[in-house]
């Protein structure tokens, strides 16, 4: 049997540490479905859609506006609401965006004496990198494509 020295070792820990890297963007590559590494990394950093908070449209990060949350409290507050069908909006900056929409017929507000909704939802780029959760007030959702096209 032949002695093993720590040098031995830690040059096998070296070598395997040198191919970490490797074997991440491999996975990665492999589980981004639809999409090449190379085009993921063309990506600008930084890209991506701006938070939003003005008169009849809120966007903002998923943990601050959340559509599951939202739905819950449109379902106690009585307001009728129902799933359209996932549409795909193209962006400037970030290329396609996946839009997940529920609409709210007529207008209802959420909480008493708050502002009326017309609609709220999820928007996530094709990548997945990008998700942010929107809410609209009546006549705004024009508004919305807007600011995710620009």
């Amino acid at each position: 049997m032949t002695e093993r020295t720590s040098a031995h070792y830690s040059l096998r820990a070296d070598s395997i540490k040198g191919c970490a890297p490797f074997v991440l963007v491999l996975a990665f590559a492999a589980f981004v479905p639809g999409a090449s590494f190379a085009q993921y990394l063309s990506l600008p950093r930084g890209a991506g859609i701006e938070p939003v908070n003005k008169d009849g449209l809120m966007l903002d990060y998923l943990d601050r506006v959340e559509p599951r949350s939202l739905l819950s409290l449109a379902q106690s507050a009585r307001c009728s609401v129902r799933a359209s069908a996932p549409s795909t909006v193209l962006s400037d900056r970030i290329g396609p965006v996946h839009l997940i929409e529920y609409m709210v017929t007529p207008p209802c507000s959420l909480t008493r004496g708050g502002p009326a909704i017309s609609g709220f939802g999820q928007l996530q780029s094709q990548y997945g990198s990008h998700r942010m959760g929107f809410v609209y007030g009546p006549g705004k959702r024009a508004a919305l494509f807007d600011h995710i096209a620009r």
